[in-house]
């Protein structure tokens, strides 16, 4: 970059434009594409379904579903080709309308497997997308800057969803679908452009090394290499999904459970510090020129990140920190161990070893594994403990959560630590 300070002409290089893009390209999509997932969320859906919650029923069947296409999500987006992504993704987007219209229209009891649809059609929203960004220098700043989109959108569509049905009169059961539509031009144009850039250059092949679509070979290989590793990241990962998606599903619950009247502000406004923060933490990884150190280092801030978990709830029930300043440490905690999973953590683990494939494969055995168990462990939390408050039920799980997570990520940074040393031997 350069600053003509006498024409106050501001330029940039084609790669700096390309990464400009790249960002602000991918995060409206994903954006866009959470108002197609949580808007639902904003409502209570108050009324029982066979003795349960119907929001219960929602909120499980479309984390199934999501589930769901994750399995399906370690074959088909590991070796889905770069031509194929932008229809790919339409498709996923058209079956998420056509889930919410019938959302709108349906018997509560096909509601439920129209939740499940739309979390088949969005599951493997992320993996495509984030093919777009990785092996790049900039990946760490791209995929962060992505991610940094579900902190903020999951409380802005919400807002938006609140807002529709209280200032413009739409019904509890037209309002996903209603504020969903509102995004549309968004993801068009944005997808449109995003499909148009180039892919990594070959120097950022060489520093990352390449990325290739995956067959059953190619995946059974990663597998062997790092398949201890990514299971103790993928059981930590189950614990954080949970307690993400129910921090998520249920803001409006939680914040009325502690106090605060005005939900629909506090969704929004809490969450962008946190998400400012969590940009600058890993966008700074991109100084980092050694994989091996910057996955070390990513694995130490997942630490840390876990153990803020159960620190918030500590000094919370101390009296140390008021309601707002529980929620912002704890979301500001849960998301610097959630986040990297979600994204470059693999993306340096792939650069460390020098492995052959993509990092959608590792993501998504992580994110099966994730949200399958994060729909179990709710859902049966949820049928033994009716009467409990979601406040309480998630007061216990942090704690819970903070310390499993934290041995696992130690073990993690053991394996980690053994396989490099072995791979230092080998290569000597």
């Amino acid at each position: 970059m350069e600053f003509t300070w006498g024409t106050d002409v501001y330029k940039m290089n084609s790669s700096q434009r390309t990464t400009a893009l790249l960002a602000f390209t991918s995060f409206a999509i994903y954006f866009g594409m959470y108002s197609l997932r949580k808007t639902f969320a904003a409502g209570t859906w108050d009324h029982e379904l066979w003795g349960v919650s119907l929001k219960v029923w929602l909120v499980s069947a479309q984390l199934l579903g999501y589930a769901s296409a994750k399995w399906w999500g370690i074959r088909i987006v590991s070796q889905i080709k770069r031509k194929h992504q932008k229809t790919a993704l339409w498709l996923m987007f058209s079956v998420a309308y056509a889930s919410l219209f019938a959302l709108a229209l349906v018997p509560d009891a096909i509601k439920i497997f129209a939740l499940f649809a739309n979390g088949v059609s969005l599951g493997m929203v992320w993996g495509v997308l984030f093919r777009y960004l990785e092996g790049r220098k900039a990946t760490e700043f791209l995929g962060i800057f992505l991610s940094c989109s579900f902190v903020v959108s999951s409380g802005a569509v919400k807002s938006i969803g609140l807002w529709s049905m209280t200032s413009l009169n739409i019904p509890e059961e037209w309002m996903p679908c209603a504020t969903a539509l509102m995004f549309a031009p968004v993801l068009w144009i944005s997808l449109s452009k995003l499909d148009s850039l180039p892919g990594p250059s070959r120097e950022e092949q060489v520093l990352r090394t390449q990325r290739v679509a995956m067959g059953p070979i190619e995946r059974r290989t990663m597998f062997r290499e790092v398949g201890f590793g990514v299971t103790l990241i993928s059981m930590a990962y189950i614990l954080f999904t949970a307690l993400r998606d129910i921090r998520d599903n249920f803001a409006v619950e939680l914040w009325h459970g502690l106090g605060i009247s005005d939900a629909a502000g506090q969704l929004t406004q809490s969450e962008w510090p946190i998400t400012l923060i969590v940009l600058a933490v890993f966008a700074g990884m991109t100084r980092i020129k050694s994989n091996h150190v910057a996955f070390a280092w990513m694995l130490r801030i997942l630490l840390i990140g876990s153990l803020l978990v159960g620190a918030s709830t500590w000094a919370f029930d101390l009296g140390w920190i008021n309601p707002y300043g529980y929620m912002f440490a704890l979301g500001l905690g849960l998301y610097l161990a959630y986040i990297p999973i979600t994204s470059v953590l693999f993306d340096r683990l792939i650069g460390a070893l020098e492995l052959r494939g993509n990092v959608g494969f590792l993501i998504y055995i992580a994110d099966a594994a994730g949200y399958l168990g994060t729909t179990f462990l709710m859902f049966g939390y949820r049928i033994r403990s009716e009467s409990t408050p979601w406040l309480d039920i998630i007061h216990d799980l942090t704690y819970f959560v903070s310390i499993v997570a934290s041995v696992l990520i130690l073990g993690t940074i053991w394996w980690f630590r053994r396989k490099t040393t072995t791979q230092l031997i080998t290569y000597a």
